[in-house]
């Protein structure tokens, strides 16, 4: 099953996350860029589970973002002009610190029209249960062309 979905309208591709296979203890996740214009899947990471993805465009080009099912964490992969990935990911952001409660898992990544990020967590344990009302935390933050990352600006209301 699909759990996160990003389009990229320059390259009409769509990403789509996937956790068939994953568990608690073993991460066997992908990530598949599907080729619109082709209608086939042209490339995947393999081992990366994720949950949200988003596509974003910064100074140094462009890079898909992961937020890991596994913790407060978010990785990205440069992006070619294909929209493959290329190269070995890093992690851009660790959340230790934002987060409250037990939502420490990037549910959704989307990237607002001033440039910031705003990510929202909630708690996730590889399960379909569904217990109660779903409690986020809405975080944002902001892109450092210079340093080339990103730092926290705030955590927003959610809605």
């Amino acid at each position: 099953g699909v759990v996160g979905l990003a389009y990229d309208c320059e390259t009409h591709s769509l990403y789509a996350s996937s956790l068939a296979g994953s568990t608690g203890e073993a991460e066997v996740g992908r990530i598949f860029r599907l080729d619109l214009a082709a209608g086939r899947i042209a490339s995947r990471l393999e081992g990366v589970d994720c949950l949200g993805v988003g596509v974003h465009r910064g100074p140094n080009g462009k890079r898909l973002y992961c937020g890991s099912a596994r913790g407060p964490l978010v990785r990205s992969w440069a992006l070619d002009a294909s929209g493959d990935a290329v190269g070995d990911g890093r992690l851009d952001l660790s959340l230790g610190q934002q987060v409250s409660g037990g939502r420490n898992t990037v549910r959704r990544i989307r990237f607002t029209a001033d440039g910031r990020m705003e990510l929202r967590l909630f708690e996730f344990r590889y399960s379909l249960h569904v217990g109660g009302e779903r409690i986020e935390d809405v975080l944002l933050f902001a892109y450092d062309p210079a340093r080339d990352r990103w730092s926290f600006v705030a955590v927003a209301p959610p809605g």
